[in-house]
């Protein structure tokens, strides 16, 4: 397993810092625990290729956590991708993400195969099971 942390400033990119972003890698997935808004270049400059993420886990909707999906989202799909991305988050993940590609790229979603994309809802001492981890949310201070 190795984690890379791509980005751990805060919200305003204080000391040139990246966005939340942490790629965890294991034999058998690749994930992300949260998307901020400077994961994709954060990302690229790592030389880390999104197209093989499988999962990405967003902690909460703040911008600094989660603004750098729809940019992702389209990286994909400019580049084919052809496998299922799940997007792991809090209540409200599916809605507030295809409102924030909707907002940024008006009409885009018409063009994408978001069939490719399973959000899935994680809730406050529930166990979410996949087949490769299992996830637990607990409520912090933020």
């Amino acid at each position: 397993m190795k984690l890379t942390i791509i980005g751990a400033g805060d919200a305003f990119g204080s000391g040139g810092n990246m966005n939340t972003c942490f790629h965890l890698k294991t034999s058998n997935i690749q994930l992300l625990i949260d998307c901020g808004a400077t994961s994709l270049v954060a990302l690229k400059k790592q030389e880390i290729e999104p197209a093989d993420l499988d999962f990405i886990l967003i902690s909460h909707l703040h911008g600094d956590h989660f603004g750098g999906l729809p940019f992702l989202l389209l990286d994909l799909f400019r580049n084919n991708r052809k496998k299922t991305l799940t997007v792991i988050g809090p209540k409200g993940i599916q809605e507030k993400s295809l409102a924030l590609l909707e907002l940024l790229y008006p009409g885009i979603q018409t063009d994408l195969n978001l069939d490719l994309i399973q959000f899935q809802e994680y809730h406050q001492g529930q166990i979410l099971e996949t087949d490769f981890f299992r996830l637990q949310a607990f409520p912090v201070i933020h």
